[in-house]
């Protein structure tokens, strides 16, 4: 959200709905805070995945809202960019809405998963060019729409942590130690 440029309120997060239980305090509550959207996880067709989509097509039509989707689904443990799930592909396609590839680097050591207290720790956010609708609308079919956006959108975000370890350690070769 910082690396946009644009205010906390300007976004919304989706994350997975069984992480955060609305019938809990502290699963309302981190909903709040976080400006989360719950993703029902279960299969594509379900009457809650539905109101999700409709509650996020309306949150970009009234509120003019940026989602934010973690398409690994999970956090990795190792450090390493873990499959893609086709959830953000799959919801970028409902909404008829452009995927901004995004590559976060430092996320991991400031919070480790499993962590609930950040260690401060420089973050750097790449962004990667835009995969608009027009680059999928051609292609017949939703599952080979999906699958498109899922193998595109997980392309250009590896492209990007590429291109951020050449960086890093090419900034680190002309320092001694």
């Amino acid at each position: 959200m910082v690396a946009a440029d644009r205010s906390f309120e300007s976004f919304r997060l989706l994350a997975a709905a069984d992480y955060f239980d609305p019938l809990s305090t502290t699963g309302r509550l981190t909903r709040a805070v976080l400006n989360i959207v719950a993703i029902d996880r279960a299969g594509e067709h379900s009457a809650r995945l539905r109101r999700t989509i409709a509650e996020c097509r309306e949150l970009i039509r009234s509120q003019q809202v940026s989602l934010i989707a973690f398409p690994e689904g999970t956090r990795s443990t190792g450090g390493v960019m873990l499959p893609f799930k086709r959830g953000a592909a799959f919801l970028a396609l409902a909404l008829g809405v452009p995927v901004v590839p995004a590559y976060i680097d430092g996320a991991r050591r400031s919070l480790p998963k499993g962590s609930w207290i950040p260690k401060p720790t420089r973050i750097r956010v790449q962004f990667g060019p835009t995969i608009r609708p027009e680059e999928w609308g051609a292609i017949h079919g939703q599952k080979a729409r999906n699958d498109y956006v899922s193998r595109e959108l997980e392309r250009r975000i590896a492209d990007l942590a590429r291109a951020a370890t050449r960086g890093a350690r090419a900034g680190s070769s002309g320092s001694s130690s």
